[in-house]
């Protein structure tokens, strides 16, 4: 009874998180502690030691940097310049966002990168009539970062994650190199197959 009292109670928080101003991440931190705190109280240093803190760690100091970069304007300089050289052509634009957001997905967190581009593709219609259908552009972004996450072990969380249990567990490490090694070929291969179905939906659409 209050295991579904107290998940109702985060259900709660959940849907009224807007009129109390709470980020995901809060109530969530509130599930966690006094979840651990209510149900478990003498296994909460064990549970500690299990965290993968050094993957928690990772990615605070990656969110740091990325966000600092987007605050500069270094991710809207990145933005502008690729549709600068698009040169007005919205087949160009379309190869351009897969390769370039699969690329810098691969070093650099993709959400920033995502999120600075959203507006600019919005916005793209008022420049010019060749780009009054964006939703092939959508796709572009979309299936550029999304695949370009795979070129690096920092490029996307679940590599982080899957490397540091590696490590942990086998006593297996791979290194940077190794790694782009084998995920080159996969991740041009796949964008190479996003920006032809890119350029397709650009023709039927």
């Amino acid at each position: 009874v209050l295991a579904s009292g107290f998940m109702f109670f985060i259900i709660f928080l959940f849907l009224l998180q807007k009129p109390l101003k709470l980020e995901s991440s809060i109530i969530g931190l509130i599930a966690g502690f006094f979840g651990l705190l209510i149900f478990e109280p003498q296994e909460i240093t064990p549970f500690l030691e299990k965290v993968e803190w050094e993957v928690i760690f990772f990615f605070l100091g990656l969110f740091i940097i990325t966000g600092a970069m987007e605050k500069v304007g270094i991710m809207k300089d990145i933005a502008n310049f690729l549709v600068k050289i698009a040169s007005g052509s919205a087949v160009t634009l379309v190869s351009v966002i897969v390769w370039a957001s699969g690329i810098v997905s691969g070093f650099v967190d993709n959400i920033p990168f995502a999120a600075t581009m959203i507006p600019v593709i919005k916005g793209l219609p008022t420049i010019s009539p060749q780009f009054s259908n964006i939703t092939p552009l959508w796709y572009a972004l979309s299936l550029g970062v999304c695949l370009g996450g795979n070129l690096t072990p920092v490029g996307a969380s679940a590599n982080v994650v899957g490397l540091t249990l590696l490590k942990k567990y086998k006593g297996k490490e791979i290194a940077f190199r190794s790694f782009i090694k084998y995920s080159f070929a996969v991740v041009t291969i796949s964008l190479v197959v996003s920006n032809v179905f890119s350029l397709i939906l650009l023709k039927i659409l």
